[in-house]
C-alpha cells in the first residue's frame, strides 16, 4: 500500500519526532525540578533506541558508497 518512498519519508519523520520526544521529556524533567538522577537515567533510557538503530544507519550509509 506504501511504496517505498513515501515509506521512507515516513520512517525520516520518526526520526525527527523522537528527537523532539527526548529534548520535550528533558525539559519537562527540568521544569519539574528532578533530580540530575532522574534527568540522566530518563535520557540513558531515551538513548537505547538510538544505539539500537546506530549500526543500521551506518550500514545503509556504507552501501551508498
Amino acid at each position: 500500500m506504501l511504496k517505498p518512498k513515501r515509506w521512507k519519508s515516513i520512517q525520516r519523520l520518526s526520526y525527527v519526532l523522537f528527537i523532539l520526544i527526548l529534548a520535550h521529556g528533558i525539559m519537562y524533567q527540568i521544569v519539574e525540578k528532578r533530580t540530575v538522577t532522574i534527568i540522566i537515567v530518563f535520557a540513558l533510557i531515551m538513548i537505547v533506541p538510538v544505539i539500537v538503530q546506530l549500526p543500521g544507519f551506518f550500514t545503509i550509509k556504507r552501501n551508498l558508497k
